[in-house]
């Protein structure tokens, strides 16, 4: 029998956001992306708060693919947000984003992924991933971010 040998893959994007990263931070839970990130859909599991807390659990879908989070690192006062997420029952991801304040009203907004396979199927997953579809999804994110935040509205995008 072949020995499994997992593939990890990092990526990051950083990028400047006209935005305090304290008003960025509480943005970035899975209720509250509801009110800025247009196709955002998942099912929370648990959470005593309903919103992003240490051990709160939700679930996701995309591309086919069910993706269950945990929050694993949470930290208001560093304006950081930690996941561990499981997709499907072959890759485990590491996903964290921080806002560094530059200004009064400028941050800088990291997204790093780490993936990690589990199996065979983890390594094809990790594979296939794009990395300019994955900067252009993250600075998608700092552009709607930035719009709520700007204007009180989601960004409509097509």
């Amino acid at each position: 029998m072949k020995e499994f040998k997992a593939l990890r893959r990092t990526m990051t994007l950083k990028g400047e956001v006209n935005a305090s990263a304290n008003d960025i931070f509480p943005l970035l839970c899975p209720t509250r992306e509801y009110d800025w990130i247009q196709i955002w859909d998942c099912k929370l599991i648990y959470s005593d708060s309903g919103f992003a807390e240490p051990n709160c659990i939700f679930q996701t879908e995309f591309e086919g693919e069910r993706w269950v989070w945990s929050v694993s690192g949470y930290d208001p006062e560093n304006t950081c947000i930690e996941f561990t997420i499981f997709i499907t029952d072959h890759t485990v991801m590491h996903y964290r984003v921080k806002a560094d304040a530059l200004a009064e009203n400028k941050s800088t907004l990291s997204w790093t992924r780490t993936f990690t396979a589990l199996k065979k199927e983890g390594n094809l997953y990790i594979e296939t991933l794009d990395e300019k579809d994955f900067h252009f999804r993250m600075g998608m994110l700092n552009k709607m971010v930035e719009h709520y935040l700007k204007t009180g509205e989601m960004m409509k995008v097509s």
